[in-house]
C-alpha cells in the first residue's frame, strides 16, 4: 500500500496541507463487537515518535479526557450515572493497537494538525443490534 492512495486520504491530505496549522481534528469510526467507545490520540506505535513537547502531550490527554463525560443519563433504567464512556489514549495503550503510518500519526507529525483524535464508537446495545424495545426507549427518551 501507498501512502495517500485512496482518492478520500487524498482529499484529507489537501485539506490539511491548504489550512495548516490545524487546532483539532476527529475521525470518526465505527467499532464492532463492543459498546465502550475510544478516543485514540498519538502515537499508534510509541518508539518512532515523540511529542512536541510536554505540553502538547498534556494537551492532547486533557482534551481527550475533557470528551468523556463524567455523568449521563441512562437510557435503560432512567437515572444518573457516571460512565467511562470512552476508553482515552493511544492506540497502543487503548486498545493493544500498534501501527506504523497512521493517518493519525501523520495528521500530528507532517500535516501539523495539534489535536488529532479517532473516535471510535461503540455499539449501544452490547454487541449486537438493539430490539425493537432498546429502539423505542431511545426513541422515548430522545
Amino acid at each position: 500500500y501507498q501512502p495517500f492512495s485512496e482518492p478520500e486520504t487524498r482529499a484529507i491530505q489537501g485539506v490539511v496541507e491548504k489550512y495548516s496549522p490545524i487546532d483539532a481534528s476527529i475521525s470518526y469510526h465505527s467499532r464492532a463487537n463492543s459498546n465502550q467507545g475510544l478516543l485514540i490520540h498519538p502515537f499508534a506505535i510509541d518508539v518512532y515518535h515523540e511529542y512536541k513537547s510536554k505540553d502538547s502531550k498534556l494537551r492532547i490527554q486533557q482534551f481527550g479526557e475533557s470528551m468523556n463525560p463524567k455523568k449521563g443519563f441512562n437510557f435503560w433504567g432512567g437515572r444518573e450515572y457516571f460512565p467511562d464512556v470512552y476508553v482515552v489514549g493511544n492506540a497502543k495503550n487503548a486498545i493493544h493497537y500498534t501501527a506504523r503510518g497512521t493517518a493519525l500519526d501523520w495528521l500530528y507529525t507532517k500535516g501539523n494538525v495539534s489535536t488529532p483524535f479517532v473516535h471510535e464508537s461503540g455499539t449501544p446495545c452490547d454487541r449486537r443490534w438493539c430490539s425493537s424495545r432498546h429502539e423505542q426507549i431511545v426513541k422515548n427518551n430522545a
